[in-house]
C-alpha cells in the first residue's frame, strides 16, 4: 500500500509546535515576581531576569540568525530588564518575529546545510533544520525546564508545561468537589479512592499522563 505523502512542509510543522510552545512560555515567564528578578539559586547561575529574558528571545533571536548563511557566530551577552514586562514585551516581539520569518524557509532552504563561522574559521555545519530544532526548540524547552526550577525554589506555583503540574491548579479538579483532602493531599498520595477514580478518568479519555496525582 502506496504511503500518503503529508503536505505540511517542514516549515509548517515547526511553527505548529512553536505556536503551542510559545503560549506555555508565556505561562511560565507570567510567574515571575517582580520582587525577585535579581534573585538566583547559586553564585554562578543566572539572575532570575536574566534567564526569563533569555527565555523570551531565543527562538526570534534563532530564527533571524539563522537567515545568513554562513552566519558568524555571535557574542552572548545577558540583559537585565527593569521589569516582568519588558521580558512579555519581548517575547511578543520574539513571536512575531518567528511567525514572520520561519514560513519564508522552504524545505529545500531547510534541508540546506547552514554554516557558522567564528575568526574566520567554519565551527559547524549543519541542516538549516537541525539548527531550528536543536536551538529555537530544544534549547529553549531546556531553558523553560530551568527556569521552572527558580519557580519552584521561590515556591511560585509552576504552570502545567506538557502535563499538569503537581502545584497547579488544574489538577484533580474535577474531583475536587468530591473529595474532602486538599488538592495537595490528592497529589501527595491520600484519598486513594479519589486518586484510583482519576487515574481511571485519564485511561478512558487516552490521556496519558494527565493526572499529575501520583
Amino acid at each position: 500500500m502506496p504511503i500518503a505523502q503529508s503536505s505540511t512542509s517542514i516549515a509548517e510543522s515547526l511553527l505548529a509546535e512553536f505556536e503551542v510552545q510559545a503560549a506555555v512560555a508565556r505561562k511560565f515567564l507570567e510567574r515571575l515576581p517582580e520582587d525577585k528578578l535579581t534573585w538566583k539559586p547559586h553564585e554562578k547561575s543566572m539572575m532570575a531576569v536574566q534567564l526569563a529574558y533569555h527565555l523570551a528571545s531565543v527562538p526570534g533571536g534563532i530564527a533571524r540568525f539563522v537567515k545568513d548563511n554562513p552566519a558568524q557566530a555571535p557574542g552572548f551577552a545577558l540583559p537585565q530588564p527593569a521589569s516582568r514586562q519588558e521580558i512579555l514585551e519581548k517575547l511578543d516581539e520574539s513571536i512575531a518575529t518567528v511567525r514572520e520569518l520561519l514560513p519564508t524557509y522552504t524545505d529545500e532552504a531547510m534541508a540546506e546545510t547552514w554554516r557558522m563561522v567564528a575568526g574566520g574559521k567554519e565551527v559547524m555545519a549543519i541542516p538549516r533544520v537541525a539548527f531550528l530544532r536543536n536551538v529555537m526548540l530544544n534549547h529553549w524547552y531546556q531553558h523553560r525546564g530551568q527556569f521552572s526550577v527558580y519557580l519552584r525554589l521561590l515556591n511560585v506555583p509552576v504552570p502545567a508545561s506538557w502535563a499538569p503540574a503537581r502545584t497547579s491548579s488544574l489538577v484533580c479538579n474535577h474531583l475536587r468537589p468530591a473529595c474532602n483532602s486538599s488538592a495537595g493531599e490528592i497529589i501527595y498520595g491520600r484519598c486513594a479512592m479519589r486518586l484510583a477514580q482519576c487515574h481511571r478518568w485519564a485511561r478512558r479519555r487516552k490521556l496519558r499522563g494527565a493526572c499529575a496525582c501520583r
